[in-house]
């Protein structure tokens, strides 16, 4: 899995720009703490064509990518005596950690509002993040069963009892990130006039991560990662039958 693997990458990129920006509070530092987000954020959108298998059974889209954050909740656990930990972090409601909740740290705070526990609550985060892409690579790629195996072998296993459920498997996925670009994640705050339902708000990203995610939907269709340099065999090969 190319995507997650370079999602893998670069959430480790962020979490270590995240660290030194901990470590060295300076405005180079932050300036690459916000490319490495911008970086992670990429692979990420353009694996939305497929959220289907771990990353919605485990729970992994939610753990990444909820939205809005829940700015009335964050405030409270920085206020608390919380030790802000990893584990305390990744046991958190998801509105309360993920991309976003990063994004919300980084974009919208002075360097004056980071305070210990700004930093300490950022690093914990950025470190879930990096554990869930993980964790999420290896869910695909290892294990007794990883899911790739499993698409691989569709017409062999109860998950996928044939190629062709396989197939609307993946359309489906296709379909449904294409519906939620459109009717969702543009027209919802259009319609309703409604800035706080914009993706990516803080950092002004929500125009590139629907690029991102339309360009997945692409991927998943020619079977190309173009950014990545690979090629294989889409859906485009089987329409072309």
């Amino acid at each position: 899995m190319p995507t997650y693997n370079l999602l893998s990458e670069r959430a480790t990129a962020f979490r270590q720009a995240v660290e030194t920006l901990q470590n060295d509070p300076t405005d180079e530092n932050l300036e690459a703490a916000l490319d490495a987000w911008y970086a992670a954020r990429i692979p990420w959108e353009q694996s939305e064509s497929w959220l289907f298998g771990p990353v919605d059974f485990k729970g992994h889209d939610p753990a990444l990518d909820t939205w809005p954050v829940n700015r009335t909740d964050l405030d409270a656990v920085l206020d608390s005596g919380n030790e802000l930990t990893e584990q305390f972090v990744s046991n958190l409601d998801p509105s309360l950690k993920g991309f976003h909740t990063a994004e919300y740290l980084l974009f919208d705070f002075s360097f004056e509002e980071l305070g210990d526990r700004e930093f300490e609550y950022l690093v914990s985060v950025a470190k879930d993040i990096q554990s869930t892409a993980q964790e999420l690579l290896a869910d695909w790629t290892e294990g007794d069963e990883p899911f790739g195996d499993v698409m691989k072998g569709a017409g062999t296993n109860s998950i996928f009892p044939s190629q062709e459920s396989a197939l609307e498997q993946i359309i489906e996925g296709m379909s449904i990130i294409l519906d939620e670009v459109a009717n969702g994640k543009i027209a919802e705050p259009y319609d309703n006039q409604d800035v706080e339902a914009v993706e990516s708000q803080f950092s002004f990203n929500s125009r590139t991560d629907f690029a991102n995610d339309i360009i997945g939907v692409l991927n998943v269709y020619l079977g190309d990662q173009q950014d990545l340099g690979t090629s294989g065999t889409g859906l485009n090969d089987l329409v072309a039958q």
